[in-house]
């Protein structure tokens, strides 16, 4: 017995009346999402090792062209997967096909190039960044808009551009999520990709924190940009903090002169000059900031995330004492209880009240 008999009965015992409503598209929460792109990518996995020993002549003879096409068919079927009728079951089939087709990809170029070479991680970028947009899938085009950022952001260090990458990312995810109220029908489209670009926005500071650390950097170690990649990327990040503030101050249509506008001006100076010291804290308090304006919990429970870890990096950093970064704490502690005594004077409710009253003055005096 199907829905629509069963709604003819009740029709016809005047329970119900009208046509049968079209059922719509069950919204899971994003934790369930996130476990079952994990169960995605275990599928992924073992459909790899499936290929591995069913074409095993494959992976011994590197044959880079069979194992691109593949790769580029496994994409095709999961796109009409994705097209078909909608199922939680057949989604998650499409997506670990299309994870596997995008670790055969990703095997075809590293084996025709290395996993040292940029132009790899770009064409993988690219490759990845069209999936994205191509495959109507809200997970999988979370996923894949993280991987092709990240392909590219490892793509330009290799490159040599340190840093410039992570800056890149910053603006790109304030873009979005400044724009969301022009997202229109495109939500589905944009919302997994700003929260991709916000975790992968992390992940590239976290990288470029331990640079020396990471096999792609042997080589670049002489380099200036190299050295200096964590301060230039958090000062470059604390500018596109100062753009989302400015944005902020044009919303709420204040007065470039009046106390709101100065003190917004303040805190986002000090706040860039507090990234020369703590690197990353600038990208945890842009997805703070941005998670606050548009009202989304997940930005700010990644942007506090990244805050309190970029803050313990700073703490049990090795390249300065305890004492200095003591006091550095306890200044950056200070500045914030002022802020905050200033903040709450400037929105006391006597201001407030004072403003009401004026304002209730001059439209009587009209």
């Amino acid at each position: 017995m199907n829905t629509q008999v069963i709604w003819d009965k009740l029709r016809a015992e005047n329970i119900v009346s009208g046509k049968m409503p079209i059922q719509g598209q069950l919204n899971h929460p994003w934790y369930i999402r996130l476990i079952q792109g994990f169960a995605g990518w275990l599928a992924a996995l073992f459909l790899v090792g499936f290929f591995a020993f069913a074409f095993e002549f494959l992976f011994k003879t590197p044959n880079r062209v069979l194992l691109f096409s593949i790769g580029a068919m496994c994409s095709i079927v999961s796109y009409l997967i994705f097209r078909s009728k909608k199922s939680d079951f057949l989604a998650q089939f499409a997506m670990a096909i299309s994870l596997c087709g995008q670790t055969l990809v990703a095997i075809a170029l590293f084996w025709n190039f290395s996993m040292r070479n940029e132009n790899a991680f770009f064409i993988l970028g690219a490759y990845q960044l069209a999936l994205t947009f191509l495959l109507p899938n809200y997970l999988h085009r979370l996923l894949t808009a993280g991987f092709a950022l990240t392909a590219l952001l490892i793509g330009s260090n290799l490159h040599g551009i340190w840093g410039l990458g992570t800056a890149f990312s910053a603006t790109a995810v304030s873009f979005i999520w400044l724009k969301e109220n022009h997202w229109g029908t495109k939500k589905q489209l944009w919302e997994p990709i700003g929260y991709g670009l916000v975790i992968t926005l992390i992940i590239s500071q976290s990288l470029l924190v331990g640079k020396d650390l990471l096999f792609w950097s042997r080589g670049h170690n002489n380099t200036w940009l190299f050295s200096h990649a964590p301060l230039l990327a958090s000062v470059l990040v604390a500018l596109v903090l100062l753009n989302v503030l400015w944005v902020i101050v044009k919303e709420n249509k204040l007065a470039i002169d009046s106390k709101e506008a100065v003190f917004i001006a303040i805190v986002g100076v000090a706040f860039v000059l507090i990234s020369f010291k703590i690197y990353g804290l600038s990208s945890g308090l842009l997805i703070t900031l941005l998670g606050f304006m548009r009202g989304r919990k997940v930005l700010l429970a990644l942007g506090l995330f990244a805050i309190v870890g970029f803050f313990s990096w700073y703490y049990y950093n090795l390249e300065q004492t305890l004492l200095v970064k003591s006091i550095i704490l306890m200044v950056l502690g200070f500045v914030m209880l002022v802020a905050y005594f200033v903040h709450k004077s400037i929105y006391s409710p006597k201001t407030q009240s004072d403003t009401i009253a004026k304002s209730t003055f001059k439209f009587k005096k009209l």
